[in-house]
């Protein structure tokens, strides 16, 4: 048997209810997105560290994204395509929603002053109508640094 990775798409009901279908995916392409600074090269780097790929030595010194940056991993017979477009360029996010099968949103808890971009950053994605019923994966990042 053939390993698939199987995604759980959730559709809203006009009632609230909920319905559910298994989507069989060879290939899944996973939006990463938050405000600069909030980590999302790091999670990634870190995510290819964890399933044994190769990743830079220096993959802790991070430089802001410029643009966008696509990587790849291979997990249970799929593939996972992650695409970490950067904070600085939210305006051009939209260019890349029909495309992704889901997205990932991560949030610096303990950079106080961004905690409000963040927030906004993430409904005004959540609305948009090619992302409302896609799988979202809400990152809080640093948290403990965050706690008094």
């Amino acid at each position: 048997c053939e390993e698939t990775l199987e995604l759980v798409m959730m559709k809203r009901h006009p009632a609230g209810r909920h319905n559910a279908a298994v989507v069989p995916l060879k290939r899944l392409e996973i939006l990463v997105l938050g405000c600069q600074g909030a980590g999302k090269t790091l999670l990634v780097r870190r995510m290819k560290q964890l399933c044994k790929r190769r990743v830079p030595e220096d993959f802790l010194e991070i430089s802001p994204t410029l643009g966008v940056e696509l990587d790849e991993l291979e997990w249970e017979g799929a593939t996972l395509q992650f695409r970490e477009v950067g904070g600085s360029f939210a305006k051009v996010w939209p260019n890349y929603y029909v495309n992704c099968a889901a997205w990932a949103y991560v949030v610096d808890v303990a950079d106080y002053p961004s905690l409000a971009e963040a927030a906004y950053g993430f409904f005004a994605v959540a609305r948009h109508p090619e992302m409302g019923a896609k799988p979202v994966l809400l990152i809080l990042n640093r948290f403990d640094d965050a706690l008094p």
